[in-house]
């Protein structure tokens, strides 16, 4: 299981704002669940911290292969 981590809950917060899909009053419960989610991330086999989405993808990429070769 790999948990991804935004850099900060401030970053979190400023990406969903910026995307501009959703209003304020749907970020705040998202923003709620977060924070209930990253509390459990003591859980994962793997946490990874999302602070540049293509080094990410390439690390998510590299623990996958890694558990098929297992």
């Amino acid at each position: 299981r790999v948990f991804l981590l935004p850099p900060s809950l401030d970053e979190l917060r400023r990406r969903l704002t910026t995307r501009g899909t959703d209003s304020a009053e749907v970020i705040a419960p998202r923003m709620a669940r977060a924070q209930s989610e990253i509390s459990h991330w003591d859980g994962y086999d793997y946490v990874l911290v999302n602070d540049d989405v293509e080094a990410c993808y390439v690390r998510v990429f590299q623990i996958l292969e890694a558990e098929r070769q297992r």
